[in-house]
């Protein structure tokens, strides 16, 4: 086989492997952000951090001898503020 040959094979190789490893990455991050999207707030962006906060189940928050406060957000909710 020719070089040039050879070389214009593995380019359209290289080529199509690079174009397949972009789609797949945008198709991810898009269904990453067609989910997330609507649950992301102002309070979510620019809420404080507390390092105190920790994330447990709530059957297990009992045995551990933790004192539980139960925060519920409404994701549904959709403003135009």
């Amino acid at each position: 086989m020719k070089a040039k040959t050879q070389d214009k094979i593995f380019h359209s190789i290289m080529l199509f492997c690079s174009l397949l490893v972009i789609g797949l990455l945008l198709l991810i991050l898009g269904y990453v952000g067609y989910k997330g999207i609507g649950l992301i707030d102002w309070q979510f962006i620019s809420g404080e951090f507390d390092a105190k906060t920790v994330y447990v189940d709530i059957e297990d928050a009992e045995s551990l001898g933790l004192e539980v406060e139960v925060v519920t957000y409404d994701t549904k909710r959709i403003s135009c503020d």
